[in-house]
């Protein structure tokens, strides 16, 4: 079953046994405790939903100022990162230094994977006690476990928006595990998704009706990821992906960028 169908059953889900909840945004229907089993990867198809636009090359563009330790508003402008990274600037630099908390922690799980494969404790902790979050973000944590000659991500998020969010911290995941990956020479298995609220605000309620409704017509599209030499030397344009031309909320059977061109 591909990530667009699991991604509408958990949406019907929070629609019919959501319980109410207003925050400072507004009021939203909510779920605690899911989660998410996602095997695309696995499959050779990169987890992207296929029934509606997806925030896909801003993911890649995070992931990427993330790896390069990214941190001050000139460089965050130039990714294109202004709408998700900008709020949390303080004097044009971000709170934490993001890159020397990300070397440090892939530094250690490549070490600990190299002495034991198996090892259940490759584990990145990206909260931070002395400025609330490294990143305030959805996601707080993730582990790497290899199981069946394949390795997998245990991705923990601490909150999550199902209809702005929840595509682009999917997008997050798979781009850290086949980066591991690569590095490391091992096959993608599965991403776990463990979310400590998953919600919808009201705005999206009128969408998510018809969403719901959609015939999902394709598969998640395929990838390619171009050999990685370390943690850090991740590029945007070193992951391709068969993207379909998108068109009034779906997607149509005409490539515009195909993987087979960039090989």
């Amino acid at each position: 079953m591909s990530f667009t169908h699991k991604y509408r059953d958990l949406g019907h889900l929070i629609m019919v046994n959501g319980f109410n909840k207003t925050d400072h945004k507004g009021e939203t229907k909510m779920l605690p405790a899911q989660t998410m089993v996602i095997d695309d990867l696995e499959r050779k198809r990169f987890p992207m939903n296929t029934l509606r636009f997806n925030p896909i090359n801003a993911a890649i563009r995070e992931y990427d100022a993330l790896t390069k330790g990214i941190n001050d508003e000139r460089l965050i402008t130039e990714y294109k990162l202004d709408n998700i990274w900008g709020t949390w600037l303080k004097d044009n630099k971000l709170k934490v230094d993001y890159f020397k908390n990300w070397k440090e922690s892939s530094d250690y799980i490549i070490n600990k994977f190299n002495k034991d494969n198996y090892s259940r404790k490759l584990y990145h902790n990206q909260f931070t006690f002395d400025s609330g979050a490294a990143l305030s973000c959805c996601w707080d944590s993730f582990q790497l476990l290899k199981i069946d000659n394949k390795l997998n991500i245990i991705f923990k998020l601490i909150s999550t928006d199902y209809w702005l969010g929840l595509p682009a911290d999917v997008a997050t995941a798979s781009i850290i595990l086949l980066n591991y990956c690569s590095v490391l020479g091992q096959n993608p298995g599965k991403i776990y998704l463990q979310f400590g609220d998953v919600h919808i605000y009201k705005k999206h309620w009128q969408n998510m009706n018809t969403f719901l409704n959609d015939e999902i017509k394709y598969d998640s599209p395929l990838f390619l990821l171009y050999n990685q030499t370390d943690m850090m030397s991740f590029k945007s344009e070193d992951l391709r992906l068969d993207i379909y031309q998108y068109n009034k909320r779906k997607y149509d059977n005409t490539l515009i960028s195909s993987i087979e061109d960039n090989k």
